[in-house]
């Protein structure tokens, strides 16, 4: 394990750290040596992909029966059926 950084130490050298854990590296933060936090590499996150579902979903034009013009105007506005 690695040494434990006090927390006024990690707020007056954050961005050391953070440079640190660019790098690769982790730390520890805590109060009267106890470790209490640690600041790690986040995982390289996934690019979502745009529409991935599309075409997976039909609607049912019906669900806006007459009993749902008031919904069906906050969805097309003017020209709800």
């Amino acid at each position: 394990m690695n040494e434990v950084i006090s927390i006024h130490e990690a707020k007056t050298t954050l961005s050391k750290l953070i440079a640190g854990v660019l790098a690769g590296n982790s730390y520890t933060i805590g109060a009267y040596g106890q470790p209490q936090a640690r600041i790690v590499p986040i995982e390289s996150i996934k690019p979502r992909r745009a529409g991935v579902v599309k075409n997976k979903f039909e609607f049912d034009e019906k669900a806006f029966s007459e009993a749902n013009v008031e919904i069906a105007s906050m969805f097309y506005g003017n020209d709800a059926p």
